[in-house]
C-alpha cells in the first residue's frame, strides 16, 4: 500500500476527485447513464473482503471464549484465528435462502459455506443450517468437527419471518450466538420483533448495494458475499 503523502497516493487521490466532480456534475444535469452510478462508487470506495467481516462477526459472537494471544494451530485461508479456551459457547443459526434465484449462485454459497467451516474449525462452535424459502423447508445440525453438510430445498419466493420463527419454537432457552442469513435481500417479509441475537445479511448479487433493498433491513449487519 502506498504512503498517504506519495506521488501515487496523491494522484489516485486527485483521480478520485475528478471523478466525483463528474459524477456530480451528471447527476445534477440528469445525464447519468442507468448502473453507471453503481460501477463508480465501487472505483471510489476501498474493497472490503467479506471473509474478513466475516470473521469479525463471528469473533463477536464469542468475545469472552477466545484469545488471539493463543492462536489456533488450526488457521488457515488468511484467516488469523483465535485459540480456544472455553468450552462454554452458544450455537451459530446458517439460514440459506433457497428461493429461485439462489440456484445461479451456488459457487457463491459454496464459498460462504467454505468460510464458515473455517471459522467453525477455530472457534469450535456447532449450530443448524436452515434451507427456507417461504418456509422452513429442511433443517440440519452440524457440529463441532467435520464438515457442514446440508441438501438445498426450496425454489419458490422469499419470507425471511419463518427462520426466525422456527429458532424462537425450536430452540428457545438455548444459548444462540448467532444467525447468518444468505439471501439476495430481494424480500420485504422481515420479523416485527428484533431477535435477541446478533444478525448477519450475507449477500449474494447486487441486492446488497441497492439502497432500497439494504435500506428496508431492520436489524442486524450487511455484508456482499462474492467467491
Amino acid at each position: 500500500m502506498d504512503a498517504p503523502g506519495s506521488d501515487k497516493s496523491q494522484t489516485e487521490n486527485a483521480v478520485k476527485c475528478q471523478i466525483v466532480q463528474a459524477v456530480q456534475a451528471a447527476k445534477s444535469a440528469g445525464k447519468m447513464p442507468g448502473g453507471m452510478e453503481k460501477v463508480l462508487s465501487r472505483v471510489l470506495v476501498p474493497s472490503i473482503d467479506w471473509r474478513d467481516v466475516v470473521a469479525d462477526w463471528v469473533g463477536g459472537a464469542f468475545p469472552d471464549d477466545y484469545s488471539y494471544s493463543r492462536p489456533s494451530n488450526r488457521s488457515s485461508g488468511g484467516f488469523v484465528l483465535p485459540g480456544l479456551y472455553s468450552e462454554g459457547m452458544g450455537k451459530i443459526v446458517l439460514a440459506i435462502d433457497t428461493s429461485i434465484s439462489v440456484y445461479s449462485h451456488l459457487d457463491t454459497l459454496e464459498a460462504f459455506k467454505g468460510a464458515i467451516e473455517k471459522l467453525r474449525d477455530a472457534y469450535q462452535f456447532e449450530g443448524v443450517v436452515l434451507c427456507c424459502d417461504t418456509a422452513v423447508r429442511a433443517v440440519f445440525t452440524f457440529g463441532r468437527t467435520g464438515p457442514i453438510e446440508f441438501e438445498l430445498m426450496g425454489g419458490g419466493g422469499t419470507d425471511f419471518v419463518p427462520v426466525f420463527e422456527w429458532v424462537a419454537d425450536n430452540m428457545a432457552g438455548q444459548d444462540i450466538a448467532g444467525l447468518t442469513y444468505f439471501t439476495d435481500l430481494e424480500c420485504w417479509s422481515y420479523p416485527a420483533m428484533v431477535p435477541g441475537f446478533p444478525v448477519l445479511w450475507a449477500c449474494f448479487g447486487d441486492s446488497w448495494e441497492d439502497d432500497i433493498y439494504r435500506g428496508a433491513v431492520p436489524f442486524g449487519d450487511v455484508v456482499g458475499i462474492d467467491d
